[in-house]
C-alpha cells in the first residue's frame, strides 16, 4: 500500500483528510489526536480561495477541530506526530 492510499483507508492511522468549510470549524476524529501533538497539513485539492494553512481550534484525546480562512473549500490532508513525553 502506498503512503497516499492511507488517506482513504479505514485503518486507524495518524493521518487523514478533510474538506475545509471556510472559517467554520471542521470536526476531525482520530485516536492519535491528543493535546500537545503536532499536526502537519497539506493541500490536496484546491477549492474556493485558498488562504492560510488550516489551524487547530480545539484538541482533545481522539478529536480536534480545524478551520481554514473564509471562502476556502479545499481538501487538505493531515498527519499527526506524537512526540514521546508530550
Amino acid at each position: 500500500m502506498t503512503r497516499a492510499s492511507f488517506a482513504n483507508s479505514t485503518d486507524s492511522l495518524p493521518r487523514g483528510q478533510f474538506t475545509a468549510t471556510g472559517a467554520t470549524p471542521v470536526a476531525l476524529t482520530n485516536p492519535y489526536f491528543k493535546p500537545g501533538c503536532f499536526v502537519i497539513f497539506g493541500l490536496k485539492t484546491v477549492g474556493g480561495t485558498v488562504g492560510n494553512t488550516p489551524t487547530i481550534k480545539t484538541i482533545t484525546n481522539g478529536s480536534a477541530t480545524v478551520a481554514a480562512t473564509a471562502s476556502d473549500t479545499s481538501v487538505y490532508t493531515y498527519e499527526i506526530l506524537n512526540i514521546s513525553g508530550v
